[in-house]
């Protein structure tokens, strides 16, 4: 069995709010079941403890090439985080404490390496090496393409700056009026 991680840090949430949460999803559950449930979750929570399960079945199918079916939820831990303090002024000059708290929320998958998808078929070297020969080509069309564009580009641009200058040299210069300051 094989452990897979995911962490955020400094959730600015209360960890009780996220505890209610974290405590509908039991542990070895499966990862879809889990999802489902966290899709239909009216609070705020649900929405970032489903971003972390998923960046956690990211990593697995990254690192571990694990498909989702495959994976169970071992532990689901939230943390409390540092307490941001802020103060709220009240009557008679007086000011009351406001802590905004922040959480840490940690969740560890366990999956089966043995159950673990199949890769790609490796290629012969021929294969490999027509494969890189026809990427070659292409990235070399799309550079002179963009060479195209950006010559074309570079054209027009310099057409219109020239009819902005023969306009502007047409024009006669304007014509100063002084005026004099009425005396009272």
């Amino acid at each position: 069995m094989i452990e897979i991680k995911s962490s955020l840090k400094y959730y600015q949430e209360a960890p009780r709010k996220i505890r209610l949460v974290a405590n509908l999803i039991k542990k070895n559950t499966n990862v879809t079941d889990a999802k489902s449930q966290l899709n239909f979750l009216p609070q705020r929570a649900a929405k970032t403890l489903l971003s972390v399960l998923n960046s956690a079945v990211a990593n697995a199918k990254h690192n571990y090439n694990l498909e989702e079916e495959d994976l169970i939820i071992k532990e689901i831990i939230i943390n409390e985080g540092p307490k941001l303090k802020r103060w709220r002024s009240v009557a008679m000059g007086s000011a009351h404490p406001i802590e905004k708290k922040t959480s840490h929320i940690i969740i560890k998958l366990e999956g089966d390496l043995s159950k673990k998808s199949k890769s790609k078929p490796k290629l012969d070297k021929k294969e490999k090496n027509q494969q890189e020969k026809v990427k070659d080509k292409d990235l070399e069309k799309e550079e002179k393409t963009q060479k195209i564009k950006e010559k074309s580009e570079l054209k027009k641009k310099t057409a219109f700056w020239e009819k902005q200058n023969e306009r502007v040299s047409r024009r006669k210069s304007p014509k100063r009026r002084f005026f004099q300051r009425k005396s009272i």
